[in-house]
């Protein structure tokens, strides 16, 4: 009787509104220890990391509990010890330093062998790969584009099967290295409309595109004469030199 009557008259706290009445009932006691612990949670985190701030600075927590050590490595290739206390940025400098330190141990390994021994292990050609990838769109794209297919009069297509300084690895090298400039004089002062157009013919005529027979022979004469004198720069078969400029 006495349980039917708390369960049908639960206690109130005497506020009514429009009816509704505010109980007094407890809270469930999981509840109010899990809020217990929380705050409890919240006091130790204080007390053992960075929390509050002061001023330009904040509580430190208990020292060594939250440092990190990590090895970075200088410009000059050294590698120097740091220890700092435990946060994001730290983290993150952490892990970027310990990936140069693992990448710079890759790049001493392919500079202690030579281009062909590199060539024929897979797992450096792999990180080869992966790294020059990034390394030409940051420094070869902004003239070679990034899919290396060049600028017609000012970058070399690099996708097709013309190599025109070489490609041989210490050729390629010596191009990426020291670099490569072309040289061509303007020759408007120096041939008419008809002898450009049949030496247009003749360059034509090398690669096998369409051309003008009969203008593509004319063109070849004027290219080994001493009119236009191609032949000293590109050769007298036009193979060009590779110190100067190639047109096949």
């Amino acid at each position: 009787m006495s349980q039917d009557k708390a369960t049908t008259n639960p206690k109130t706290t005497g506020h009514s509104w429009d009816g509704i009445e505010e109980y007094t009932n407890p809270l469930p006691a999981w509840w109010i220890w899990g809020f217990y612990i929380t705050f409890i949670f919240t006091v130790v985190y204080w007390l053992l990391y960075p929390a509050w701030p002061i001023g330009n600075q904040f509580t430190k927590g208990i020292p060594g509990l939250h440092t990190i050590t990590y090895k970075a490595v200088t410009a000059d290739g050294k590698e120097v010890e740091k220890t700092t206390h435990w946060n994001m940025r730290s983290k993150f400098m952490h892990e970027m330093n310990e990936m140069q330190t693992s990448q710079k141990q890759w790049f001493d390994k392919v500079a202690s062998m030579s281009f062909e021994d590199v060539a024929k292990d897979a797992e450096l050609m792999q990180f080869v790969n992966s790294a020059g990838k990034t390394l030409f769109s940051d420094n070869c794209a902004p003239c070679h584009q990034a899919g290396g297919q060049g600028k017609i009069g000012f970058a070399p297509n690099l996708t097709d099967d013309h190599w025109q300084f070489g490609g041989t690895y210490d050729e390629i090298n010596q191009t990426i290295v020291h670099g490569r400039r072309g040289f061509m004089p303007a020759f408007k002062e120096v041939l008419n409309e008809q002898q450009i157009t049949q030496l247009g013919h003749f360059v034509l005529s090398l690669s096998g595109e369409p051309h003008d027979a009969a203008q593509a022979t004319a063109g070849a004469q004027l290219f080994k004469s001493e009119d236009a004198g191609c032949y000293y720069c590109h050769g007298a078969e036009a193979k060009g030199n590779t110190q100067m400029v190639l047109l096949t």
